[in-house]
């Protein structure tokens, strides 16, 4: 133990004159954050990690497309330029307007293959290009509603990729599916449930059958979140996500 130390101490006092503090690990920097502009989520999480790939899934009605349009609307109305990659043709403009969203500062990339690994394909190499080009404070994957067998199929080597391609950037990579399928390259991992449907009756005077959605309480899982300098691993954040109509 001795000779390891002065060994050491020999190879530093070498290096300290060519090479200032060679041996020292240097803490690397927290990232800086694009926030959701929804309370809860910002205060446990402080926002989402720029220059690193995200992950955040959840079953059908689970709040995903409210969580997808509050970040694009958080970062559009802050003057940035995002791109939404839409793998299931599904994106919505009106009702993105309505949330607040500034579509001027959107790039919306559709995928429109007659196949779901078609589509997959169509997606990833927009992402890779996207990526490439920069630019953009917010690049959002969305695969919801694709099969999940199908999303597995991605080589964990694409995720890595795109985790290094958007480090030492501004940009937030964000993937959102039904389940989580990126391994360990995210650096935050979410997972949303459904608790409650709060329903609006109609007036008395009213004849009718029909209620419209008010808004759902929703329970978001934090599976990881290396970001931070207490990640809390296994929390739960509740929230509610109020109707918007276009």
């Amino acid at each position: 133990m001795a000779s390891a130390s002065l060994l050491r101490s020999e190879i530093e006092s070498y290096l300290e004159a060519r090479i200032p503090s060679a041996l020292t690990l240097r803490p690397k920097p927290r990232p800086q954050v694009l926030p959701f502009c929804i309370a809860e989520i910002d205060a446990a999480l402080e926002g989402l990690p720029r220059g690193c790939l995200s992950e955040i899934a959840g079953p059908a009605s689970s709040g995903l497309t409210s969580l997808l349009h509050a970040l694009l609307a958080s970062a559009t109305r802050n003057g940035e330029c995002c791109a939404l990659i839409d793998a299931a043709n599904a994106f919505d403009p009106l009702s993105a307007k309505a949330y607040g969203i500034e579509l001027e500062r959107l790039l919306w990339v559709r995928c429109t293959a007659n196949s779901e690994m078609k589509a997959i394909e169509q997606a990833l190499k927009a992402a890779e290009m996207l990526l490439e080009t920069g630019g953009f404070g917010l690049v959002a994957l969305d695969m919801a509603g694709l099969a999940v067998k199908s999303v597995r199929r991605i080589p964990l080597a694409t995720w890595f990729r795109f985790r290094r391609a958007v480090e030492d950037t501004e940009t937030a990579l964000v993937a959102f599916g039904t389940e989580p399928s990126a391994a360990n390259s995210p650096a935050l991992v979410l997972r949303l449930n459904r608790k409650s449907v709060q329903w609006q009756q109609p007036p008395k005077k009213e004849v009718t059958h029909a209620c419209l959605l008010r808004g759902m309480e929703i329970e978001i899982e934090v599976t990881r979140a290396q970001h931070l300098r207490k990640p809390p691993a296994g929390s739960k954040i509740q929230t509610e996500f109020l109707a918007r109509w276009a």
